[in-house]
Parts: structure tokens; sequence; C-alpha cells
């Protein structure tokens, strides 16, 4: 039974392509021990069987939901405004198709965020981590990374710009601040990074030592398969929070100049616009050398030899 003096709780499942994996995802939400919830379904043109799988599930239980299905694949940015648009919970939390909530995940969030002042915008934690076949590895996500993904509240902007460190299936969100900053960006390629950082330039931030999620690894999802757009994309973000401090602008072009390099190393067209973008920042040689052999048609191939060669 809804226990009406709970807020409600937009849970959000994006979709696509993973007909394996989507019950999985759909039974943890089930199993959540907060009653208040809203399902939102956005499929973005799957080209496998997971409307159909997702359909049937859908029949067959008992959830108050509502499921959006695209005739063309718009992108994970267009899927996140379209869960967004449709939202009516106090909070949203989102899940990949592929991803695993923990059964207290929204339980103990909500309690968390009703403690927090409306200063705080979201709330985050660590995630265990599943493989294909739903094993827990030895380690949770920050465990597993480098020391960039930190542990961490209040003001957290220039910590997000250095890395981004927030694991979206962790999160939790005030639904009325992502519709006060106008949604997701729809010109970018990927969603999450941009939004944390929107988000954390208006608002604060919240760790919560709760681990309510499990996040998948799989061998083709799109970070282990970065294509030209993603490298793009990361650099369009990022210059959208240019101005914000010296400090800011600094770490935002040395991104720049690793994105740019990693362009011209798969042979991007791109990749000479936003070395010499870089250059005018950093004016040190070895990024002129990278920025001129690119202008000339020279392979990426090249330069590392001779950046091995220099030692």
């Amino acid at each position: 039974m809804i226990n009406s003096d709970t807020p409600l709780v937009s849970v959000c499942m994006s979709s696509y392509n993973n007909a394996r994996f989507v019950v999985e995802a759909l039974e943890s939400i089930k199993a959540q021990t907060y009653n208040n919830i809203e399902l939102i379904v956005v499929d973005d043109c799957s080209k496998d069987n997971s409307v159909e799988i997702i359909d049937a599930w859908l029949l067959n239980n008992s959830i108050k939901f509502k499921f959006i299905k695209h005739n063309v694949n718009e992108g994970v940015c267009r899927v996140a405004n379209d869960m967004l648009l449709n939202s009516r919970g106090k909070y949203m939390s989102i899940i990949a198709s592929d991803d695993v909530f923990m059964p207290r995940k929204i339980e103990e969030q909500v309690a968390e965020f009703e403690n927090l002042s409306d200063e705080y915008a979201l709330l985050y934690g660590d995630v265990y981590i599943i493989d294909e076949d739903s094993q827990l590895k030895s380690d949770t996500l920050m465990n597993s990374r480098d020391p960039d993904f930190v542990k961490t509240y209040g003001d957290v902007f220039i910590s997000l710009l250095n890395k981004n460190f927030i694991p979206g299936i962790s999160t939790m969100v005030r639904t009325e601040a992502l519709k006060k900053l106008g949604g997701f960006d729809e010109n970018l390629f990927y969603e999450d990074w941009d939004m944390w950082l929107r988000l954390s330039r208006n608002y604060k931030v919240f760790f919560s030592n709760y681990i309510p999620s499990k996040y998948r690894i799989v061998s083709t999802s799109m970070w282990n398969t970065r294509s030209h757009k993603f490298y793009e994309s990361t650099i369009l973000l990022l210059k959208k929070h240019l101005g914000f401090s010296p400090e800011g602008d600094a770490i935002i072009y040395r991104h720049i100049r690793e994105q740019a390099e990693l362009l011209y190393r798969k042979g991007a067209k791109s990749a000479t616009k936003y070395l010499k973008e870089a250059w005018k920042y950093y004016k040190v040689p070895s990024l002129g050398l990278l920025y001129c052999m690119s202008a000339v048609g020279l392979p990426y191939s090249v330069f590392d030899r001779l950046r091995r060669a220099r030692g």
C-alpha cells in the first residue's frame, strides 16, 4: 500500500538493446522497499526484442507506469528529457536497462534527501560492479578506479571539472531542479557529466555512504566503444562552463588538449580545430608540434614515434 505521506519518486528506465538484462533491471525496481514510485520507461528504438519483453513484464506486474517508445533512435539526451518531461515525482532516479537497484535504494535515498536543505539537488554514492553474467566483482566502482573518483559533498563544481566521479546509476535528483535548468542538452552525445556540472554550479551535492546500485560492465557499452562523437561532445560540454573561474578554465583547456589528442589519434578531422584552441591557451612545444602535424595531415603515429624517440 502506498503511504501518501511519503514523496512520490519517479524511477526512470532508459532502454536500448538490452533484452537479456532488462527483466533483471525491472525486477530490481519492483523489489524496492519504498512503495510510492511511478515507473517511466523510454525505449530508444531498440533493434532487439526489448520492447516486447518490457510490454510483457508490465502486463504481468502491478506497477504505476508510462512506457514511451521511440520510432527512431533519438540518443540518450532526448531519452533523458522524455523521462524528465513525464516525471511527476519530487525526486527522480534513473536506471539503464542493464543495471540493477539494491532493494533499499529508493527508501534510503529519500530518507537522506528529506533531511537535507533545499540547497542540495543531487545525491550520489558508490556502486557495486557486475559483469554480463550478473556476477559481482571484488571492488566497488570507486575502489577500482583512480583517486579522482572522490567521495565529497557541498560545492563540488571544480572537483567535477577534473573528473566525472558521480556514477549515474547511484543518483537521486530533485526533479524541480532538473526542470529549472531546462533539462538535458540534446546537442550532446551523452547526458550525465554536463548535467552534474550544471547542477553543481547552482546547488550542493551530497555523498551517501549507502551503496545503492549495481553497475554492469558490458563490452559493447558507449564507454568501451568511444567514437569521435564522444570526444567531441566532451569538449563541447566542457566549453559550456568556461568563464566560471580561472582555475576552472585551466582544467577545461587541459581536458580539451587531452580530448583533441584522442581525436587526432583516431584520425578525426575535428582534431586540428580543437588542438588549435588548446594551443592558444597552452603555449607548450609538444602541443604546438601536435597541432602543426595534425594541420598538415600527418598521422598520429608519426607524432607518437617522435615523442618516444625524445624519451
